[in-house]
């Protein structure tokens, strides 16, 4: 080798390209295998296939999108890319309050004994204990 020439060759790092959408025949097809694993085969008809070969390869097997996209396919909704994700997000923060972790009230004795002289009270006045509403007032 002479001097100034690399040593090793330079290739070009490899990029994933462009994404390639299948045939309109292809998609149709699959819509309509979607469609056969979902529904009953009497609510397959040749519109609802063209609806859902617009969509059809758009989410992965086995993914949270693609479950809900299932179930919107199972009551006879289009799962536009639109729709899947703002229902997942309703879902997800659905999931958060759910599972949000809640702070304990610090209340001091003399709360706890007010409070349990107004419910005892309530008791005895109605025969039920005091309201949220009560309690909330009690406590300010």
């Amino acid at each position: 080798m002479a001097d100034g020439e690399p040593t090793a060759q330079t290739t070009k790092p490899k990029t994933k390209g462009t994404w390639k959408r299948k045939s309109l025949a292809r998609r149709q097809w699959d819509a309509r295998e979607w469609l056969e694993r979902i529904v009953p085969p009497e609510r397959i008809t040749d519109d609802r296939v063209g609806q859902l070969a617009e969509v059809v390869d758009r989410y992965r097997p086995g993914t949270k999108y693609q479950i809900i996209a299932d179930a919107m396919v199972r009551n006879n909704e289009v799962p536009t890319i639109e729709k899947v994700a703002a229902r997942y997000e309703s879902r997800k923060n659905a999931w958060l309050r759910r599972n949000a972790k809640t702070s304990s009230v610090d209340i001091s004795p003399a709360a706890v004994d007010q409070l349990a002289v107004m419910i005892r009270a309530s008791w005895k006045r109605r025969g039920h204990g005091a309201t949220w509403s009560e309690i909330r007032a009690a406590m300010h």
